[in-house]
């Protein structure tokens, strides 16, 4: 009877086992992939680093924009002309 408990213990012990590897596996995966997906609607990039994006406004000023861009997980953000013949985007840096 005794030598039945410890197989069982044994089988017990393995699955537990591997249902820790499995899980620590699983963190590991997750914690390596890229977080940053909430900048989906970018379209542009310029001056090395800028990131435009929605028209400004008299209401969409600088602003909305910074909040927009701090939202999103930039650092700063504020209204730029990207070319003289276009109106100001929201640019976030």
């Amino acid at each position: 009877m005794k030598e039945l408990f410890m197989v069982k213990k044994k089988e017990k012990s393995g699955f537990t086992k591997i249902l820790v590897t499995f899980f620590l596996v699983v963190i590991l995966i997750v914690s390596s992939s890229p977080q940053n997906t909430m900048a989906s609607e970018i379209k542009a990039r310029i001056n090395g680093g800028l990131e435009c994006f929605n028209t400004c406004t008299p209401y969409y000023d600088d602003y909305k924009c910074n909040v927009d861009c701090l939202s999103s997980g930039y650092p700063a953000g504020d209204c730029h002309a990207v070319s003289p013949s276009q109106p100001k985007k929201c640019c976030c840096y």
